[in-house]
């Protein structure tokens, strides 16, 4: 019998506790065999066969009925987790549990838990162990092996974290790992730097990858375009491919490789947008099946439909909408009686089109988002659905999912009903001209439409103050436009405005999301909620540390738990300072606030001061919406059998989505890096003038005509309160200053300028 068969049937027929000292004697294990203990005892932990007791330092049997839980965890984003037990039980880890900050998935851990009070079959769970490998033996100077997935940071340096240590990974180290790659690690020390090297790749986050062919020395290879060179068997003729040519291979995990296409890069910016997908595992273009499968739907609405429905068709609805938008999936109508407004959101009905068992669901589900990098989209759906049948077009009939909210003359619900609908759109509007109109301007298309506007508008200014007083946190910030020639090249920067327009519909889209939110909790239904947590207040502090003028409420953000206290604080901040300065307080404040995350149990939203919210509005472009679309079509048309199977479906939905968002964003991120500099090329050695926003203690915030921001760092001793000494001229807030570009950092996305001299000014223009 071997020692583990022998360990494990001890435990099954001894109940007391029982140390490993006394296990080593029992069994006459030797030095040598003290690794071999190690993994048992892990293995058997893990198998939820016995229990470590760290007030005692013991082992013990683990009874059926033992009072606590034993699983793995999953991650449904960052720092939120959960464990599945059989029969569709869910167990969500309570964030104010001691071992919360320890936790990552794929930790075998036990848990305390309690039925949720909110949601049926779901479990809250306190972490009481997570499970370790015990270390017998003196190992504190050994090289050890782990597993992990690798990350990258906001310096582009890549690590992995164990047991809540960063390990970096340098280049030469990966191993043919690509970023997001689950890898075994040996980790160790050297010169006081924690260090890690692949060892083995265990998952692949994607199988498929470019490699460019390359003259490597004497000899071509294909050399992958996102990590380190590494070896792969590839059968192809040589005589097929010269050098520079890339293609998309799936590799398997011994690193045998086959063609999927060939990747033509014409130098547009579209083709740079689509090698970044790769590397994201974003999928760009549809599967045929996807395309075919659209292309039969037909979107005309038939006479059982139209019966089935509530029909709006008579209202005046609006859209309002960028002017270049074709996924119009938002419409607005209101009614001003003598007691108050009844507004209508409608919301086009993808749910009648997209069908669980689809293969545009699947792709869906597989996408999760829509995706806008800069001027350019990678839809959820078909083009056919996103920009034809299911895009609330005016002058078409179109199906929707009305939500009805009657309001008092203060803004207060009364009540709400959703509806499935018809409704036709009388007029397809554009934000910069209703911004416009606001302003006293009116367009003559849109004169008709004036007094709804207004009213609208007065609506809109309700739901703001109301929005303000509970505490919501309404942050600067401005996404950017690029003006693009010839596909190929950058020629400007503009950003987004954000007006009392498109404030309206941001106030009415929340307002019916919050609504549906309300309906499926008072259901106790399947539902996708958009969690947002109260802030770290550590996070808080360091931020105060970091900017100088926070730190005299340094005491007050200890309570910021409440929304409204770091409302007040953040607004306190904002007060005298430019546009440029709330972008960069707003940037700071957000980076130091968790990530809101989608989930099946409601947890409130901090940053909108909301104690219940899901999102409803956009299910051309969200998953999550379309899902809860699915469920609101059900409960409208009693099919309630389907609503006890959604419930695991959603939970996996749910992590799905919030895992996707992070790397979408960041993907977002990078394609505005790429275009900021490739304008920025344009203009390295050109002398620009800046105007000086502001002056902190090391360095002068500059803006130019030409929609740039950075900095200008200075020498500290040249500065005042709002000047500095530069040569023999003395610059002050409002001034302009000749500058050039000196550096971007793309992962920041931020400027540095340096400042010319005027006799250089002089010289550079001549040349």
């Amino acid at each position: 019998m071997s020692l583990k068969d022998k360990i494990e049937l001890y435990f099954s027929n001894h109940y007391q506790e029982i140390k490993v000292s006394k296990l080593i004697k029992l069994f006459n294990i030797s030095n040598d065999d003290i690794y071999l203990l190690e993994d048992i005892l892990f293995n058997l932990e893990c198998n939820g066969k016995i229990f470590y007791n760290e007030e005692t330092d013991a082992y013990m049997h683990v009874a059926e009925d033992y009072y606590l839980e034993h699983g793995i965890v999953d991650k449904s984003a960052k720092e939120h987790y959960f464990i599945h037990k059989k029969h569709g039980k869910t167990i969500h880890i309570k964030r104010d549990s001691v071992f919360y900050p320890k936790v990552k998935k794929g930790d075998y851990v036990y848990v305390s838990c309690l039925k949720s009070s909110l949601y049926r079959k779901c479990y809250e769970g306190e972490i009481v162990r997570i499970i370790k490998k015990p270390h017998i033996a003196d190992n504190e100077n050994k090289q050890f092996l782990n597993k992990g997935i690798i990350k990258r940071d906001s310096n582009n340096k890549l690590y992995i974290e164990i047991n809540n240590k960063r390990y970096l990974i340098l280049t030469k180290d990966l191993n043919g790992a690509y970023v997001n790659d689950e890898v075994t690690v040996e980790c160790f020390e050297k010169n006081k730097v924690l260090l890690a090297k692949v060892k083995d790749i265990l998952n692949r986050k994607s199988n498929e990858h470019i490699f460019m062919y390359k003259n490597v020395g004497s000899t071509y290879k294909w050399q992958p375009l996102y990590t380190s060179y590494f070896d792969i068997n590839f059968s192809y003729n040589p005589n097929d491919y010269s050098e520079g040519d890339l293609v998309l291979l799936s590799l398997d995990m011994q690193n045998n490789a086959t063609l999927v296409k060939r990747i033509y890069d014409d130098n547009t910016i579209i083709s740079k947008i689509k090698l970044m997908c790769y590397e994201y595992n974003i999928p760009f273009d549809f599967p045929s099946s996807v395309i075919e499968e659209a292309n039969n739907i037909s979107g005309e609405i038939s006479k059982e439909e139209y019966a089935k429905r509530v029909d709006l068709s008579n209202l005046t609805t609006i859209t309002i909408d960028p002017p270049t938008s074709k996924d119009m999936d938002d419409a607005i109508s209101l009614e001003v009686g003598p007691d108050g407004y009844r507004l209508y959101v409608s919301i086009a009905d993808v749910s009648n089109y997209v069908k669980m068992d689809s293969k545009i669901f699947e792709e869906a589900l597989k996408r999760t988002t829509s995706i806008y990098p800069s001027n350019y989209c990678i839809p959820m759906l078909p083009i056919k659905l996103s920009n034809d049948i299911c895009s609330l077009r005016e002058g078409v009939d179109r199906l929707a999912k009305t939500c009805i909210i009657d309001l008092d003359y203060s803004g207060n619900v009364i009540s709400y009903n959703i509806v499935n609908s018809i409704i036709k759109s009388n007029k397809q509007m554009s934000y910069d001209k209703v911004n416009e109109l606001f302003n006293g301007i009116v367009d003559k298309e849109y004169a008709p439409y004036f007094e709804t506007l207004i009213y609208m508008n007065n609506l809109s200014h309700l739901l703001s103050n109301k929005r303000r007083l509970r505490g919501n946190i309404t942050f600067e910030s401005k996404e950017n436009e690029f003006i693009i020639v010839d596909e190929k090249k950058v020629v400007g920067i503009e950003e987004s405005e954000h007006g009392e327009a498109q404030e309206l519909i941001e106030n009415f889209m929340l307002l019916a999301n919050e609504c549906t939110a309300d309906f499926a909790l008072n259901l106790e239904i399947p539902y996708i909620y958009r969690n947002h947590d109260k802030p770290d207040i550590k996070n808080l502090l360091d931020l105060s540390y970091r900017m100088r003028e926070l730190r005299k409420y340094s005491n007050i953000l200890q309570k910021a738990e409440n929304p409204k206290i770091l409302q007040n604080v953040f607004s306190k901040m904002c007060e005298n300072k430019t546009d440029s300065e709330k972008k960069i307080i707003s940037k700071a404040f957000l980076q130091s606030l968790k990530r809101a995350i989608y989930e099946t149990v409601n947890r409130g939203h901090y940053a909108l001061a909301l104690d219940k919210y899901a999102t409803f509005t956009s299910p051309i472009r969200r998953f999550p919406d379309l899902l809860n679309h699915i469920m609101i079509d059900d409960v409208i048309n009693g099919k309630f059998e389907n609503v006890e199977n959604y419930f695991n479906k959603y939970v996996e939905y749910a992590t799905r989505c919030s895992e996707i968002q992070k790397d979408v964003e960041d993907f977002e991120k990078r394609v505005d890096a790429m275009l900021i500099q490739m304008y920025l090329c344009e203009l390295y050695d050109k002398v620009i003038v800046g105007h000086i926003e502001f002056i902190r203690d090391s360095y002068a915030y500059i803006t130019t005509k030409e929609n740039l921001h950075g900095y200008l760092y200075l020498n500290k001793n040249s500065i005042s309160k709002d000047s500095f000494v530069m040569g023999s001229n003395i610059y002050k807030v409002g001034n302009t200053i000749n500058v050039q570009v000196e550096s971007y950092d793309k992962t920041n996305q931020e400027i540095v300028f340096r400042a010319l001299p005027k006799n250089k000014v002089r010289k550079l223009t001549k040349e």
